[in-house]
């Protein structure tokens, strides 16, 4: 939360409540990026029972073959990573250790401020209008074909992530966008968000000048990044080749097609789903430097509780769907998204 005063109201009124229960409570606060990637690795293995199984002998046992899970997790302010890597964490900053039923973990997590969804499609905006004429309609190619809008640079800019870049003219100023519905050209956009050159061509750097190790593993992708992915039909272990090409048929739909496919979806996210999956695909691709080979080692769930009603050898094997199906909107329970 940006107010201080507010944030600081609202927990003291969780203490003041949670405190009446006769539970070992030791305050609330707002947790850290580095936590938040943390705990949600934690959970995910948790509930995969990848730190301690119940035997069919009556007792809880550490399992032989323990295969630990990495997290993939996107709200609408901050993306985090979290996996063990086979490399040494050089950045102290980007490592969190724990000690875990007895056995001690080291991971590399890194939460990254500005990259939630919300937040990379204000950047995408910004970068898609910046240097051009706003007196003439501006083509956004994440946008379906035939979708048009007016906006004001306010809504541009009115965000901390985007504020340092705003004009020196009024943001006050409206002007008109069309959408043309083109993947490819959405991806290359979504591209300039990031900062690569800090990285100066290290490999063990996935941008911002942030280290990252290679990653390593299965992981588990959730929340926003299972939401675009399951309207699209793409939770089913699909091939890198099969998820974007399906994410270019998506994009080329016209804006009123798209609205009598589905109508029971909201405007805003129909129209938003050719720009997340092509931010996915950047981030997951571009960012954290997923291959074609490591592409089929990410799970996309809905949720890390909802593992724990899976059994699970090396990944979800599901029906293949490969097209948008009709359903109603998705209920979000990260805050971030609001």
């Amino acid at each position: 939360m940006q107010n201080k005063a507010a944030s600081d109201k609202v927990l003291a009124e969780v203490s003041k409540t949670i405190s009446r229960y006769p539970i070992d409570f030791r305050g609330a606060r707002i947790i850290t990026g580095q936590e938040e990637g943390s705990y949600g690795w934690i959970t995910i293995n948790y509930l995969l029972e990848s730190f301690m199984k119940y035997s069919f002998s009556g007792h809880w046992i550490r399992p032989i073959t323990s295969k630990i899970y990495g997290a993939l997790d996107l709200g609408g302010a901050s993306t985090q990573i979290s996996f063990i890597p086979n490399v040494k964490v050089e950045d102290a900053k980007e490592k969190a250790e724990f000690k875990l039923y007895g056995f001690p973990y080291t991971i590399y997590t890194h939460s990254f401020l500005c990259y939630g969804q919300n937040q990379a499609l204000k950047k995408m905006m910004v970068a898609a209008t910046k240097g051009k004429d706003l007196a003439n309609s501006v083509n956004i190619p994440c946008y379906p074909k035939g979708y048009q809008e007016t906006l004001s640079l306010q809504s541009l800019y009115n965000s901390p992530c985007t504020v340092k870049s705003a004009p020196s003219t009024s943001l006050t100023q409206t002007f008109n966008i069309t959408g043309t519905g083109n993947a490819k050209e959405c991806y290359q956009i979504l591209k300039t968000i990031y900062d690569f050159d800090s990285c100066a061509g290290n490999q063990s750097c996935s941008f911002d000048g942030i280290f990252q190790p290679p990653v390593v593993g299965n992981f588990f992708a959730f929340s926003a990044f299972f939401y675009t992915f399951d309207f699209l039909n793409l939770t089913s272990g699909q091939s890198l080749s099969t998820v974007q090409s399906t994410v270019e048929t998506y994009c080329a739909r016209d804006w009123s097609e798209l609205q009598s496919s589905f109508p029971k979806e909201k405007k805003d996210r129909l129209r938003d789903y050719c720009a997340n999956a092509n931010y996915i695909l950047s981030l997951l691709l571009e960012a954290y430097k997923f291959r074609e080979e490591s592409w089929t080692s990410i799970s996309f769930m809905k949720q890390p509780e909802k593992l724990a009603s899976l059994k699970i050898e090396n990944k979800p094997t599901l029906p293949q769907r490969n097209t948008p199906k009709e359903k109603a909107a998705p209920t979000y329970n990260d805050c971030e998204l609001r």
